[in-house]
């Protein structure tokens, strides 16, 4: 069981990197990302006149999962932040999405 636990540890953090690499390359000037210590959810912070709902809905369209930050606040906060789960293996349709997403943040950011 504890050799599972470093091997999916493992996995998570390399899931994680990979996702913060693209996010970093691809996203808006202004981005950006956390770096969680343990886990595999992201957190990104995107310029400010991005509307996390708008990001959400047009991703979604595109079969693109993502969580609207503002779910995570009872006073309406976080309402240019996305969260993004790491915690599936990474394949090329994960790179996909990531692109998908850049590009419809790249029409939102104007």
């Amino acid at each position: 069981y504890d050799r599972h636990l470093v091997r999916l540890r493992q996995a998570f953090l390399s899931q994680v990197e990979k996702a913060r690499f693209m996010i970093a390359r691809l996203f808006p000037e202004g981005t950006r990302i956390s770096d969680p210590q343990g886990g595999f959810v992201l957190w990104v912070e995107l310029p400010r006149a991005i509307n996390c709902f708008e990001v959400y809905n047009l991703a979604l369209q595109q079969h693109i999962g993502i969580t609207p930050g503002m779910l995570f606040s009872s006073t309406r906060k976080f309402r240019n932040y996305i969260r993004i789960n790491c915690g599936y293996p990474w394949t090329e349709e994960n790179e996909q999405a990531l692109q998908q997403l850049a590009n419809i943040l790249d029409k939102l950011n104007g």
